[in-house]
């Protein structure tokens, strides 16, 4: 239960920039003047397309560097998950991206068309700089075009990176193919010089694919003892066990640079390889060492130095290319899946805990638990999926899968949809009836009782309302009965029966005195003071949102504002 927040408070900073691009990004000069060109002279949709691995996102994020400055109002980086593993955004999923950069503390209407409208407001005016990667198809990425307005030099740029051939208007696809042969040679070398003259072979062997390449080089660089014609002789081997020499195939020349060099890796750099494929997004180096061990952070660096797990230095993330997890996860045992995936699961379930104990805390907890959300929220949602999928046989999927929306509930009232939320009660409240769990059943019932309020079925509501203050007063839990009876309270002001909702409001009212509950004290009355001007007693109402508002103030809740305006309407000339 609490109170609405109508409008975003405004934060005085732009957000995050794009990630780095790699540090020995090579080549594509001529694409990148052209796409310069186009974006200077009024391009606001660009597209750039190609087979995975050949370096598509690396050149938007060369691109974003060199236009930096043209972007005073922000640069965001958005993963669409089109291909590359976990559920594919929704559009409105990645416009609430956009718009909790700007502002963190949004609610996300729950009509898409409200949506909508709010990322094109938030856009507005502004020149940002949007990078969407991995886009699946045009339905995703239409509602995602900036707003056309009277800025000039135009407002804000879309670049959407995608392998597939999107028909969307307005749309100028860059279409990218191998490397040319002087940039393949020119990034073997600067990454390994002693390739010397056997650079050539190699490209030819990668394909010119800059990820192949860049797995390549760094493998004869990290490993003196590799000779180079050996390295040669393994990758044209893999590539024959592949068939590419038979039907030439660049996703089977990069598919060989891959797995040779997984094959080069000692035994304990594989098994950790193997367990980092079990994150679909970008991961810290405390989600590496709870998912792979503690003693391996080790094993993280030579990863990176040989080029199959990228590090960012300035965010502090790793992350594994789509294609180099796929190969690794392959690899990976049943039993080893399972664990990684059970680890990776237990520590998000704590991250997400720490969201909302940061968010909790109030003043700068409140953007730090948003910000922390919003990093994490892949892998959050990672974790319970698999949660989900095991609580049926599993005891401590069960308790994960319960834990999930309670250990979460203030983030996932601003950030999920009533339906998506729905979606992880549901399986929550079977794992703790499953658990004989009453406290977590009775939670569940009532969160799910507050999903179904937000999307007009009050009287579904009710019942589940019900259902969570027998489970309270059943376990004589005071705060849940408090809690379940101002949920009735709303549920009957929502259908119109005012009388009936200020008599739960009451109850209510009488456990947060009793338990000393200022925060559910000041809420209850502001509701309850609603109720009363709805039956016409405005006297009432005033004295009850007066005695609100004082509580709001001293406890600094951002509630009292809304508290403030209504009651200047009640008293101000025209009463």
């Amino acid at each position: 239960m609490g109170l609405a927040v109508d409008k975003p408070r405004p934060i005085n900073s732009v957000p995050p920039e794009l990630p780095a691009p790699p540090a020995d990004f090579t080549g594509r000069g001529r694409e990148l003047k052209e796409l310069l060109t186009g974006i200077t002279s009024g391009g606001t949709i660009i597209g750039l397309r190609g087979l995975g691995g050949i370096g598509k996102t690396a050149l938007a994020l060369k691109l974003g560097e060199l236009l930096k400055t043209e972007f005073p109002d922000g640069q965001i980086y958005v993963n669409l998950m089109g291909f590359g593993g976990g559920k594919p955004l929704t559009a409105a999923q990645a416009q609430a991206r956009v718009i909790t950069a700007y502002h963190p503390e949004a609610k996300i209407p729950d009509d898409p068309g409200a949506a909508a409208g709010l990322y094109r407001s938030t856009l507005s005016g502004k020149r940002a700089l949007l990078v969407m990667d991995d886009a699946r198809d045009a339905e995703q990425v239409k509602p995602l075009f900036p707003p056309v307005g009277a800025v000039v030099p135009p407002g804000s740029v879309l670049i959407v990176i995608s392998g597939n051939q999107l028909a969307l208007p307005g749309l100028r696809w860059t279409d990218l193919g191998a490397l040319r042969v002087e940039d393949a040679r020119a990034l073997l070398l600067k990454i390994a010089p002693r390739i010397g003259a056997l650079v050539d072979e190699i490209g030819r062997l990668c394909g010119r694919l800059a990820l192949g390449l860049r797995a390549a080089a760094s493998q004869i660089a990290e490993t003196p003892s590799l000779e180079v014609a050996e390295y040669i002789t393994r990758l044209g081997n893999e590539r024959t066990r592949l068939g590419s020499l038979r039907a030439e195939n660049p996703e089977l020349d990069l598919q060989a640079s891959i797995t040779v060099s997984y094959s080069l890796l000692d035994p304990r750099s594989q098994r950790v390889l193997r367990d980092l494929s079990v994150f679909a997004g970008s991961f810290d180096r405390a989600a590496a060492l709870e998912v792979c061990g503690a003693r391996e952070h080790r094993q993280f660096d030579g990863l990176v130095q040989k080029s199959l797990v990228e590090f960012d230095a300035e965010a502090a993330r790793y992350h594994v290319h789509d294609l180099v997890r796929q190969l690794a996860s392959s690899r990976a045992s049943e039993q080893e899946s399972e664990m990684a995936a059970r680890k990776h699961a237990l520590h998000f379930l704590a991250v997400l805990g720490e969201c909302d104990r940061l968010y909790q805390k109030g003043g700068d907890g409140v953007l730090a638990g948003l910000r922390l959300f919003d990093l994490e929220w892949t892998n959050i949602q990672a974790g319970q999926v698999w949660s989900e999928r095991h609580s049926n046989k599993d005891e401590e999927a069960a308790r994960v899968c319960s834990g999930y929306p309670e250990s979460g509930r203030r983030m996932l009232l601003l950030r999920q949809h009533p339906r998506d939320r729905i979606t992880w009660l549901l399986p929550a409240l079977a794992a703790a009836q499953k658990l004989k769990d009453r406290g977590m059943e009775g939670a569940h019932l009532g969160n799910l009782g507050l999903a179904y309020h937000y999307l007009g079925r009050y009287r579904l509501a009710i019942e589940l309302h019900e259902q969570r203050l027998a489970i309270a007063r059943e376990t004589r839990d005071r705060r849940a009965e408090g809690k379940a009876l101002g949920n009735l309270g709303m549920a009957y002001h929502s259908t119109g029966e005012y009388r009936r909702a200020i008599e739960f409001y009451e109850q209510d009212l009488a456990i947060a005195r009793e338990t000393r509950d200022r925060q559910g004290e000041g809420t209850t009355l502001w509701n309850l003071s609603l109720a009363l001007d709805r039956i016409g007693d405005r006297a009432q109402a005033i004295q009850r949102a007066e005695a609100a508002l004082k509580i709001k103030q001293e406890i600094e809740d951002p509630g009292a504002a809304k508290i403030r305006e209504q009651l200047a309407q009640w008293t101000g000339p025209s009463e």
